[in-house]
């Protein structure tokens, strides 16, 4: 059994038999049960479609609806954690649920485009690498949603925009840097550092800024 399998496995039994969490460990918790197990399986399951796309001979059909389904997925979950993890309680309010379902009508188009570009350069790809890249890519996405529904069920604190340059910053994210704003604020103007962002020169896609609460240290975004 890989270790894939048996995270699987483990969070099957976790889900099935609740009262074995209180004997978990703080890591075996955190690597079983909350937002990692969403992004593990939402990268697996990218990573799957891509690759198996680029070693067939099969249209894209198949491929590009897995793709979607488990982005829906996904995204739902995401929202749904960080929503919970920010003290706030289901169901969704009606602009989160909204902000939602825009967010996934625009992800399936991407996806879309993406194995339409696969189409064409299929036989000049490396299959692996391709799908690696693409899962890493995508599920950076998904960390994005997760961040932003954190934010969107907080309350209307105030952060600092925070961070190292990295690989990759620009004149937008220098401006920003140190600068305080309110939750409300930070959303309303799009000022989430993350990937596809044109509020940033950057697009947020090698940014490694993020919004901080200065009092919790908790991470937003980024």
């Amino acid at each position: 059994m890989n270790k894939s399998m048996l995270a699987d496995y483990l969070c099957q039994v976790v889900t099935a038999v609740p009262s074995v969490i209180p004997l978990l460990s703080v890591k075996a918790k955190e690597a079983l049960l909350g937002y990692p197990p969403i992004r593990a399986a939402y990268f697996a399951e990218i990573y799957d479609a891509v690759e198996g796309y680029l070693t067939s001979d099969r249209p894209t059909t198949a491929f590009s609806n897995s793709a979607r389904a488990a982005m829906s997925e996904a995204f739902t979950d995401a929202a749904y954690e960080g929503y919970q993890n920010a003290g706030a309680e289901l169901p969704l309010a009606d602009d989160v649920s909204a902000w939602l379902s825009e967010r996934i009508a625009a992800e399936r188009e991407n996806i879309t485009a993406l194995f339409e570009r696969l189409k064409e350069g299929r036989g000049t790809l490396d299959p692996i690498a391709e799908a690696m890249a693409r899962a890493e890519g995508y599920t950076k996405t998904l960390d994005a949603m997760y961040n932003e529904a954190k934010m969107r069920g907080t309350s209307n604190a105030t952060l600092v925009f925070d961070g190292d340059d990295g690989a990759e910053s620009c004149p937008d994210c220098q401006k920003m840097k140190g600068k305080r704003h309110t939750i409300k604020y930070i959303l309303a103007n799009n000022l989430i550092p993350k990937p596809g962002n044109d509020t940033y020169e950057c697009k947020g896609y090698r940014c490694e800024h993020f919004w901080m609460n200065p009092k919790t240290g908790e991470r937003f975004g980024g």
